[in-house]
């Protein structure tokens, strides 16, 4: 495996506790950085460095254990090698999740690194981080707050404060952090809208409160955890099973039935058509029926460069596969449906006492499959992009301003479908760029 870390600050280790304050500041002093200042340790979640574990995204966690901490300053992990050298995590894209002692961190791809809390179906997160205040005037004057630039990790020429935040995320099943706000979760438990209205209200909860979240996420994990053994969106194939028997065997391609289809190769000109056509959700493929009643892929899937089943269009793309268009536009929404096995996924949260981990009982030869749905952005000229910020940001960069208002009034979540069609139909609507 490549190197996975990078050299940063080297941070000397030794425990730094303010006293006589409730809720210090912390000064960053004109032309220093933070490894220079007496309260360097502050910055760290631990007061040393822990045995700890990376999961890749991959699911692959290696064996050896490294000493790890969180760095709230910068909000990255950080750990320490055989040399004693203390290092940024490399590649953090690539990291699902850290555990540290026995705290676990998730890597949220808009969010960053956000602590578990709970191990609940719906979890609480948390983000420490340092909160810029602003420059130290001196002679005994407040911070002029927003009225200096923080340029985190650089040296300026001003005293710059800080004080440590909190911000708190509800955790979905799928390890994605939403911003803890009345929103959120009522898209994360849609049925209960209105008993969490009532609730809300009548104890006057605040969306800022450790003490309240972890009320308000009670009482919701508590209305689904009635039938704590639903397996709605869990699909089990026993050993030796033949698919014809599945009672969900039409869930194994994406439509019923086969359908005409018209596929479109990159070598040609004229479109194809196919009498019988399907994608398997399972493999991920295109699937034809021959005149001999046989089921087969669809040959020279490599050279397709679209196709329609009835009218729904499909891209493909040489690294992602088949990509089937919800919404079109100037920046087009697509959806990839698959079915994953979560064979290993299970084993490791019961492993770790998930609480919502003993959905089933599995045997040898048993295969558990989840549905699961992708987002991508496919921009004219049918390149396919996964559904980010960076990515609408990026198409519409001219509007970059407007966009990061929306998103941040509207607390798009980039795994929801009507989130993703109503910031495009938004971006759509946008004034075409002027020359």
């Amino acid at each position: 495996m490549k190197a996975l870390f990078c050299f940063a600050l080297l941070l000397p280790l030794f425990p730094f506790h303010a006293q006589g304050q409730e809720d210090p500041v912390y000064k960053l002093e004109l032309r220093k950085e933070v490894n220079q200042m007496p309260w360097r340790d502050s910055v760290y979640r631990f007061p040393h460095f822990l045995p700890g574990k990376i999961t890749f995204d991959n699911n692959f966690t290696p064996d050896q254990q490294v000493m790890l901490n969180y760095n709230a300053y910068f909000e990255h992990m950080y750990l320490v090698n055989q040399k004693g050298d203390t290092l940024q995590v490399k590649d953090y894209s690539l990291v699902k999740m850290v555990t540290i002692g026995d705290v676990n961190f998730i890597n949220d791809p808009q969010q960053g690194y956000v602590e578990v809390v709970t191990r609940t179906p719906v979890a609480l997160g948390v983000k420490h981080n340092f909160i810029f205040l602003g420059e130290d005037m001196g002679l005994n004057k407040p911070p002029l707050i927003r009225t200096s630039t923080d340029f985190r990790g650089a040296r300026i020429d001003y005293t710059r404060v800080y004080k440590k935040g909190e911000a708190y995320y509800f955790i979905d099943l799928n390890n994605t952090a939403h911003k803890a706000t009345l929103l959120s979760l009522n898209k994360l438990f849609p049925n209960y809208k209105e008993d969490i209205k009532t609730l809300v209200k009548t104890r006057d909860l605040d969306f800022r409160n450790k003490a309240d979240l972890l009320t308000l996420l009670e009482f919701c994990n508590s209305k689904v955890a009635s039938n704590p053994y639903d397996t709605t969106h869990l699909l089990l194939w026993k050993a030796r099973q033949p698919a014809t028997t599945l009672w969900w065997r039409d869930s194994l391609r994406r439509f019923p039935s086969f359908m005409e289809g018209r596929i479109t190769y990159s070598s040609q000109r004229t479109v194809v058509s196919v009498d019988q056509l399907n994608y398997n959700l399972l493999t991920g493929e295109m699937e034809s029926i021959s005149q001999k009643g046989d089921t087969s892929t669809v040959k020279n899937q490599q050279e397709i460069r679209s196709l329609f089943l009835d009218d729904i269009l499909y891209y493909h793309d040489a690294a992602k596969g088949y990509v089937e268009v919800l919404m079109q536009g100037p920046l087009s929404l697509g959806a990839q449906r698959r079915l994953k096995m979560i064979n290993d996924e299970l084993s490791a949260e019961a492993r770790a006492g998930s609480a919502h981990a003993p959905y089933f009982v599995l045997k040898p030869g048993d295969r558990l499959y989840r549905k699961e749905i992708t987002y991508y952005f496919i921009d004219k000229d049918a390149r396919v992009y996964p559904a980010s910020k960076d990515a609408v940001i990026r198409s519409f960069y001219p509007y970059r301003n407007k966009i990061e208002d929306y998103l941040k009034a509207n607390d798009v979540d980039f795994k929801n479908e009507n989130d993703l069609r109503a910031l495009l139909s938004y971006c759509h609507q946008l004034p075409a760029k002027k020359n």
